[in-house]
């Protein structure tokens, strides 16, 4: 899960836990609930306001505790790392020095929790969020038991990795908070957000809608700007990029001007994502390294990630690839460093199972040792042999949880194939082919997909993509890879083959989709077909492989394919030796004049309407017509 979810989420509680709970006859409570009031809207101004207060001599504790609870929040919005720890530390000094009630400090520890978690203190957080827990069912306290409820399917979801466990603390949340409070909103934020970053993005859609219904009732800005967000990238996903990147041009200078870095970053990188679509290189550049200065300065580590891929991947659509392998560097060193912190979290939770099981034996073992020497030694047999237990469960645990993890962050949600990211990773550890053989790429588009969505439904174009991910799995050998590439389209790529084998499979793929149907769940059978675009890689024998480019060449041909009626196939296969760049670049933009020159052959299942200017407009990211 991304952390920006967290950080999101936290505003509502911190308003709800400390702007609500000022008695009425403190002077300075107009003050501190105009502090959170303004977090959604105007982080900066909420700054102003609490360094205003806490200049102030003689504060009582639990007013300050507020006031520096509204600080922490603020500055955490606007990527203040250094600042957030400050006034969470004060927060805490507060708390545990006794100059709070037990309910004044029940609220100060659950709202400030997971801030800790925010600032890498995992362990610290989950301890804390686990004694207000326990404070708030002594004191009755329903509202601070919720939000820490809130707090722990954090940690499951971010330290953890549990998504799954994750959402149903998230929707505790959502059964517990009074309706149409804040935290209500925050829960179900949390749970439709939890959803996009699963890849569940057609049964998030409803709850984003009511969402924005929700949090434009309640007037909370940021959560208005971050819905339309998502809603825009749904949007993408389901074919529209041109409406997509009018909301994403529009929201990420909006989130800006209301100082949301953590919205701003993630709108952006979206903005960079289909400017990479279209093929415009040099937005899609602009906008990922604005992103990425976003996230670092932010500390949002899985958006940082995130951008460090999409990046990468504009550098090698750019043909610098370079450029590209220190990002990929990068990331992977993350990755690996977050991989080994959530196996040492999941390591603390379950050694604090053992610790509770060790205390309460030791516990039993004093008090038999008055006249029980025999029952003693029993039990502490018991009890070794459960640490040791437990202690064989942390590993396997462990290891599972690794190899789950791994295979999580390789796989497409919907169709269980290899996502994008991974499908580029392992083209590019491919041995090369045999002299006369090259690798070959297969990029499938679904046909009149967007038409699917509307006359079915989302969730019935969801079995249609799940469907059509098993018939290419079938259809492949053992080792050809099968990716979703975005959307409707996929990947497949061939270790080795010739012209004749390409023609051959990219045919075999095409009946074997064209012969089957898809039974939906209104038991309607719906026939689907595909248009398919293929290239090899080098695309001229004996040049090093250029994989952008390989892609690149099989979209032209797909865009031909689509142009030309569908349901068909064509293989663009270049067979000049010692051929220049710009060769490389006049086959990408027109493939017949490089056919006519002597440089590739072209076999397709069908007569393709391809002129030059058809190529141009392609080569510019221009869509096909649905």
């Amino acid at each position: 899960m991304d952390r920006a979810l967290l950080l999101f989420c936290l505003l509502g509680i911190g308003s709800l836990v400390q702007a609500q709970t000022i008695p009425s006859i403190n002077p300075d409570e107009a003050r501190l609930a105009r502090c959170f009031e303004m977090l959604r809207s105007n982080p900066k101004q909420s700054v102003e306001i609490a360094l205003e207060m806490l200049d102030r001599p003689a504060l009582s504790p639990r007013v300050e505790t507020r006031a520096q609870a509204c600080l922490a929040f603020s500055r955490q919005l606007l990527g203040d790392h250094a600042g957030t720890a400050e006034a969470v530390d004060r927060v805490l000094a507060i708390a545990d020095s006794g100059n709070l009630d037990e309910t004044e400090r029940l609220q100060a520890i659950v709202s400030i929790s997971p801030l800790l978690q925010f600032l890498g203190r995992v362990t610290e957080a989950l301890e804390r969020l686990t004694e207000a827990q326990t404070l708030a069912i002594q004191l009755d306290d329903r509202s601070s038991q919720t939000i820490a409820l809130f707090g722990i399917g954090n940690v499951h979801a971010i330290e953890l990795g549990n998504n799954e466990r994750a959402l149903e603390y998230f929707q505790q949340v959502r059964d517990l908070a009074p309706p149409g409070t804040r935290l209500q909103l925050d829960g179900a934020y949390a749970h439709a957000y939890t959803l996009m970053l699963m890849g569940r993005h057609q049964q998030a859609r409803p709850e984003l809608e009511r969402l924005l219904s929700d949090a434009n009732r309640q007037a909370h800005g940021i959560t208005v700007l971050r819905v339309r967000s998502h809603l825009a990238e749904v949007q993408r996903l389901d074919g529209d990029i041109a409406g997509a990147s009018a909301v994403f041009e529009t929201l990420h200078a909006e989130q800006h001007a209301v100082g949301d870095s953590a919205g701003e970053a993630i709108t952006r990188l979206r903005l960079a994502r289909v400017h990479l679509q279209t093929g415009e290189l040099d937005r899609a550049r602009t906008h990922a390294e604005a992103a990425l200065l976003l996230m670092e300065s932010g500390r949002f580590e899985m958006e940082t990630m995130e951008a460090l891929l999409l990046l990468a991947e504009v550098h090698e659509a750019a043909g610098a690839p370079a450029a590209a392998l220190p990002l990929l560097r990068r990331e992977r060193e993350m990755a690996a460093a977050r991989t080994q912190r959530q196996n040492m979290a999941q390591l603390a939770v379950l050694q604090d199972s053992i610790d509770d099981i060790t205390s309460a034996h030791r516990s039993e073992r004093q008090r038999i040792e008055l006249g029980q020497a025999n029952r003693r030694r029993d039990l502490a047999l018991v009890a070794l042999a459960m640490v040791i237990l437990l202690v064989g469960v942390v590993g396997v645990h462990q290891r599972r949880t690794h190899t789950r993890l791994r295979h999580l962050s390789a796989t497409d949600p919907l169709t269980g194939l290899l996502n994008r990211r991974e499908m580029l990773r392992r083209l590019a550890a491919l041995p090369a082919p045999a002299d006369g053989q090259r690798m070959l790429l297969l990029l499938i588009d679904v046909d009149h997909f967007k038409s699917i969505n509307t006359r079915h439904g989302h969730a019935e174009g969801d079995t249609v993509l799940a469907a059509i991910s098993t018939w290419l799995t079938e259809a492949c050998d053992a080792g050809d890879l099968v990716a979703r590439w975005g959307g409707e389209e996929f990947l497949v790529a061939r270790p080795a083959t010739d012209l004749d084998g390409a023609a051959r499979f990219a045919e075999h793929v095409r009946a074997g989709v064209r012969d089957g149907s898809v039974v939906l769940d209104d038991g309607q059978r719906v026939s689907v077909t595909v248009s398919i675009g293929a290239a090899p890689v080098p695309f001229f024998p004996g040049d090093p492989p250029h994989l952008p480019a390989g892609i690149r060449i099989a979209d032209s041909a797909l865009r031909a394919v689509k142009g030309s009626g569908r349901d068909g196939w064509a293989v663009l296969w270049g067979h000049a030796a010692g051929v220049s760049d710009a060769t490389l670049a006049s086959v990408e933009h027109d493939p017949m004049r490089a056919a006519d020159n002597g440089w590739l052959r072209i076999q397709s299942s069908r007569p393709l309407q391809w002129p030059a200017r058809a190529l141009a407009a392609a080569a510019l990211g221009d869509a096909a017509p649905e």
